[in-house]
């Protein structure tokens, strides 16, 4: 055991702080002393330990040491007076006072390390009413307000109480932080995952049929209730900006138009050539349509083939299509700057 037992180091009788350095090599060398199996050697031989750990200042300090009648050199509870006496001159009471009130809470620093630190500093302070003002310091220093406010509540607060408030919400703190860090992650995730499966749902493309249930999800379809990967949601291909309002120039395959995600006009349409739901004729993928021609103009209850107009902004519109006899298509007119579409 005692080849086990460490001896402290030598003690530096220099700096701001040699009566709290001397305090913490004394306990060192008591517990050295006792670890070693020395602590029932007579008081010379513990002496001797002493010096000889102290190094050559402690020796020259020691040799300077004069002991009035009644004092023994030769005892160890004399001689480890004497260092004390030598470490802890007269103290400024005042400036020990002022750093203890002084002393807030760290932003890295635990309750614990607070109420520690508060120890030390007000073991030189020489308070009557240690408790009681340690007490105080810890209600008026903690960071936290929530545990500010929750010490403030007891009219009869003491200190042991106030350390264990402090620990228990500050334990309470990290939990709730640790909780909500996991809740982003798995949010965050959960977000990863949803875009991803729909930006593959959004490039899936069906068989080149020509009919509208093999032509697959396009940009016009990003809004609709029969992408349930896309519903409500923005995603990378969509053409129009709903919440600002702009359109990035792509039109929606089944109006041909530009428009919010959700509002196609065509969505339940049937259309005339191939008898499919969901889009109009022009945007039709099946074979036999050849042209769109501009046919009637102005009144649209009496439309005559050979009437001429120069304003392009009222149009009916002809599909010429040698599969089907005869073909009515409407298109969405601005007339006086307003738009108007006619039934059909």
């Amino acid at each position: 055991m005692a080849e086990q037992s460490r001896a402290p180091e030598a003690l530096t009788f220099q700096g701001n702080n040699i009566s709290n350095n001397w305090r913490l090599w004394k306990q060192k060398y008591e517990l050295y002393l006792l670890a070693s199996g020395k602590s029932s050697k007579g008081d010379d031989v513990k002496i001797a330990i002493l010096l000889n750990l102290l190094g050559d200042e402690g020796i020259q300090i020691y040799n300077t040491f004069e002991y009035e009648e009644g004092e023994d050199k030769t005892k160890l509870a004399v001689v480890l007076n004497k260092f004390g006496q030598y470490c802890n001159p007269l103290k400024n009471l005042v400036y020990e006072h002022f750093k203890f009130f002084k002393r807030d809470q760290l932003p890295s620093e635990s309750i614990d390390q607070f109420v520690t630190a508060l120890h030390q500093l007000a073991s030189t302070c020489e308070f009557k009413e240690k408790d009681v003002l340690m007490r105080d310091r810890i209600v008026l220093g903690v960071r936290d307000p929530r545990i500010q406010e929750k010490l403030l509540q007891s009219a009869d607060l003491k200190l042991n109480e106030a350390i264990d408030i402090c620990r228990s919400m500050e334990s309470s703190v990290a939990t709730q932080k640790e909780i909500t860090n996991q809740s982003v992650s798995v949010s965050a995730t959960n977000r990863y995952s949803s875009k991803k499966q729909c930006g593959q749902q959004s490039r899936y493309s069906g068989p080149t049929s020509g009919t509208n249930s093999s032509r697959g999800y396009s940009a016009g379809d990003a809004g609709t209730s029969k992408n349930p990967c896309c519903a409500g949601k923005k995603i990378q291909n969509e053409y129009y900006d709903s919440g600002k309002g702009k359109s990035s120039g792509l039109s929606c395959s089944r109006c041909g138009l530009q428009h919010k995600i959700g509002k196609c006009l065509a969505y339940n349409r049937i259309c005339s050539g191939c008898k499919e739901r969901g889009h109009y004729r022009k945007m039709c993928k099946q074979p036999g349509v050849h042209e769109i021609v501009q046919d009637c103009i102005h009144d649209f209850s009496d439309c005559d083939e050979d009437s001429e107009s120069d304003d392009d902004s009222q149009v009916v519109w002809t599909v010429t299509n040698s599969l089907v006899s005869a073909i009515e298509w409407f298109e969405k007119i601005q007339i006086h700057d307003f738009f108007h579409r006619p039934k059909n």
